[in-house]
């Protein structure tokens, strides 16, 4: 078999956690988390919005859903996504299961 042309990958000669691409990509995911927390307020009073008013619109329930679930992929919002969640359960019980499976999903749980 013929070698490819170009370069090639290659791991980081020394110590990875002492790289600069890794302390590039660890100050981008603190700064992501930190806008994320400054974004959270917002979310909250969207929750509490929905949950209050009693509102059905299933379009908005789901993508506040959508959007806790990336949030919980950085460890945030997780009792926001709960809350509305279980509000979602008395509208569209299957919506409510699939967003429990997600849920699940992101927390590694079965």
């Amino acid at each position: 078999m013929a070698k490819p042309k170009g370069k090639t990958c290659q791991p980081p000669k020394g110590d990875i956690y002492q790289s600069s691409e890794f302390n590039h990509i660890k100050s981008s995911l603190g700064a992501l988390k930190k806008e994320m927390f400054s974004n959270m307020p917002a979310i909250r009073e969207e929750v509490e919005e929905i949950i209050t008013l009693k509102d059905r619109n299933t379009a908005r329930i789901e993508q506040t859903l959508d959007t806790l679930l990336d949030y919980m992929m950085m460890d945030i919002g997780e009792r926001e996504f709960n809350m509305l969640n279980e509000y979602y359960k008395e509208i569209d019980k299957e919506g409510y299961d699939f967003y429990r499976k997600l849920y699940n999903e992101v927390k590694g749980e079965d």
